[in-house]
């Protein structure tokens, strides 16, 4: 698969860690490596959808990757179910713009991609590597965000490496 490139490099790609609180939001660079963004504050889905687009529009972005919170066996969830309602009115929406702006002159902006990726254990590897660098989880300011936002890069991540046949990131115990 060939990659989108923009003068020469990667065109990034925005990942996404949803949950029912925050989204946790990361960013890959022109060497396709993610790194954690920001944290959103859920508000209103259509609210929080459009935030997430005005970031790939902000960033030029080529498309988003949502984590895919499916249980250890496969099965859906009740969170997979929420974050598949909130993918398919993203793509609503997208659809919306791309619609609203085709017949306006330079109106550049092409159509994003959303891509659903397992996220199994990727808050649990977070988890494990801020303990092991001493830092808990449990810490009132780890709390409000850097947890979603690191877990949103460890799903980019992952994804970016199995589109590119190439691994970043190394499990545990390698």
């Amino acid at each position: 698969m060939s990659e989108v490139q923009l003068s020469g490099q990667l065109q990034p790609w925005l990942g996404l860690d949803i949950g029912t609180r925050r989204i946790g939001v990361a960013l890959s660079n022109p060497l396709g490596i993610a790194q954690p963004l920001l944290t959103i504050e859920r508000t209103q889905p259509r609210r929080d959808q459009r935030s997430i687009l005005r970031l790939t529009r902000r960033h030029g972005c080529a498309g988003i990757v949502v984590g895919n919170p499916l249980h250890l066996s496969g099965d859906h969830s009740r969170q997979t179910e929420r974050v598949h309602r909130f993918v398919h009115e993203l793509k609503a929406l997208i659809a919306e713009m791309a619609e609203a702006t085709e017949n306006l002159p330079d109106a550049g902006h092409p159509s994003i991609t959303v891509h659903l990726w397992d996220e199994r254990l990727s808050t649990a590897e977070v988890h494990a590597a801020l303990e092991a660098i001493g830092r808990h989880p449990a810490d009132r300011h780890i709390r409000t965000g850097i947890v979603d936002k690191l877990a949103a890069a460890l799903i980019l991540q992952g994804w970016l490496d199995a589109r590119s046949g190439s691994v970043t990131l190394l499990p545990p115990g390698s």
